[in-house]
This record gives structure tokens, C-alpha cells and sequence, in this order.
């Protein structure tokens, strides 16, 4: 009976130290947390040179292990070459998910939208990876796919995209956004 208590106390402290280590464990500094290990959590700029366009995203932990996606581009062709008749993309949202120490994958969608902003004329479901480099302060970002629906398909459907599914492969980078004093004027 005291094997079997010393058992599960020891299991329940190796199922603890498993839960925890991660957070525990880093890099020391910003963005970082240990042994390597870093966080996407804050706001970044990015620049995509193959889409012509820079970004802002803002990555917010739900767990150690995925989390959410607020992302704006900028200067990037709505259009998509000419393809679609639209004036602007919305605000793209999504999930990532680790994969390990430095490594997430993500999935994002975003609507193009025709002139005024309120009518949607695609969906876009872009999927990829990230790496996170550096001091915890670089990201090097592997756009996977991208996946364009007509508006009124589920993009987590069964469906394929109705206008295709066009294999990506570019790089993006981006680096955290710091705290810094105010400029001299």
C-alpha cells in the first residue's frame, strides 16, 4: 500500500514538473523564457517581399501550447494579381499552434472585399510556419498555402476552395516591437 501511494505521489510530481517545465524553462529575456524556448506573444512588424507588402500581428497565448492571431497587411495587392475586383482586405485572424522550442504553425483567414469594405468577394485561409530566432526577437515565416473560398464556404469544410489552393513557399520576416523612449525633437 505505501509502494502504491509513493507511485502516484511520484507520478502526479513527473506529471507537474512535464506541465510546467515549459513555462519555466527560457531564454532570460523578451520574448523568451528558457533553454531556448520562446514565446510569440506581442506585436510584431513584418515584411513579405513576394506579396509587395508590410504587416503588423499581434500573437496572444491561450496556453504554453496555441493562442490566437490579429493581423493587419499593408501595401499588399487586394487584388491578388487582378484576380478578384476588390478595394481592401479585413482585419486576418487566426490560430497557431507549437510545434516545438522555436516552431509554430498557423492558420489565418481574411476577406477581400469589394469597394466600401462591406461586401466580401473571397476568403482566404493562409496556412504556414514560423520560427522564431535570434534573442526571441525574430521571425522567419514560411507561408505554406493559399486557400481561396467563394465568401459563403465554410473554409473548415469538407469543400474544396472554389478558386483554388495556390502552394505558397515565400518568406516573410518580422521583428518584436520594443518599448523605446520617446525621439528628441
Amino acid at each position: 500500500m505505501k509502494s502504491l501511494k509513493f507511485l502516484c505521489g511520484v507520478s502526479v510530481a513527473v506529471c507537474a514538473l512535464f506541465v510546467v517545465s515549459p513555462a519555466m524553462c527560457g531564454d532570460g529575456v523578451e520574448g523568451g523564457n528558457g533553454g531556448g524556448v520562446c514565446r510569440l506573444d506581442g506585436a510584431w512588424l513584418g515584411v513579405s517581399p513576394a506579396w509587395e507588402g508590410v504587416w503588423t500581428i499581434v500573437y496572444d497565448s491561450d496556453s504554453h501550447w496555441t493562442g490566437t492571431i490579429s493581423m493587419r497587411f499593408i501595401g499588399s495587392d487586394p487584388t491578388l494579381g487582378g484576380f478578384f475586383p476588390v478595394t481592401s482586405l479585413s482585419r486576418t485572424t487566426g490560430t497557431w499552434v507549437r510545434t516545438g522550442r522555436r516552431t509554430f504553425d498557423y492558420t489565418m483567414i481574411h476577406y477581400g472585399l469589394a469597394e466600401g469594405g462591406q461586401e466580401p468577394v473571397f476568403l482566404a485561409k493562409l496556412s504556414g510556419s514560423v520560427v522564431v530566432s535570434g534573442q526571441c526577437d525574430h521571425l522567419e515565416v514560411t507561408n505554406g498555402s493559399l486557400a481561396l473560398y467563394d465568401p459563403t464556404q465554410d473554409p473548415f469544410g469538407d469543400d474544396p476552395p472554389a478558386f483554388g489552393c495556390v502552394p505558397d513557399g515565400s518568406l516573410s520576416t518580422a521583428q518584436r516591437i520594443p518599448v523605446q523612449p520617446p525621439c528628441d525633437p
